[in-house]
């Protein structure tokens, strides 16, 4: 059971656990300032959306390169990506299945935790359309000004490359 465990802790890299939600929270934290509507409760389930999410991506990538990581076992791996120093399935720690397994289980309960998240308000999508509406208004041509007339040479008659 013990080894189980730390397989599974490797197979998720458990040791950057604190990492992923901090990312994803800083996102939500721009989303807070420019939009308002702070709570703490929304601020935990990103959290554990980012925590589950990353983890079920790391392990998919575990799973998917099972063979290249077989082939590319050489002894290298630092106790910083691996702190019990070696791939769990290549390893033969845990099997691809039970990965796969993991995989789906951290990923269906991200997808549940998002589902649970407030739908974006019409003002908010108001405000958007708003933002992209405006920042489109560069790309058009300002009113009162003069189309660019070909370039001429130094005799007055249009330059070959011209038509």
């Amino acid at each position: 059971m013990r080894e189980t465990l730390a397989a599974l802790a490797d197979l998720t890299r458990a040791h950057f656990f604190f990492v992923w939600p901090l990312l994803f929270c800083s996102g939500l934290a721009l989303a807070f300032q420019n939009y308002g509507g702070f709570s703490w409760d929304l601020v935990g389930r990103a959290a554990l959306i980012g925590l589950l999410g990353f983890e079920a991506g790391l392990v998919l990538n575990d799973y998917v390169d099972r063979e290249y990581d077989r082939r590319d076992v050489n002894g290298l791996l630092t106790r910083y990506w691996r702190p019990f120093g070696a791939r769990p399935i290549p390893a033969g720690r845990i099997s691809p299945r039970a990965a796969f397994a993991v995989f789906l289980v951290l990923t269906g309960s991200a997808a549940a935790l998002a589902a649970t998240l407030p739908h974006p308000t019409i003002s908010m999508s108001s405000a958007s359309w708003a933002t992209r509406t405006r920042s489109s208004t560069f790309t058009r041509p300002r009113s009162g000004t003069r189309p660019c007339r070909s370039p001429r040479s130094s005799d007055g008659r249009t330059s070959p490359s011209s038509p």
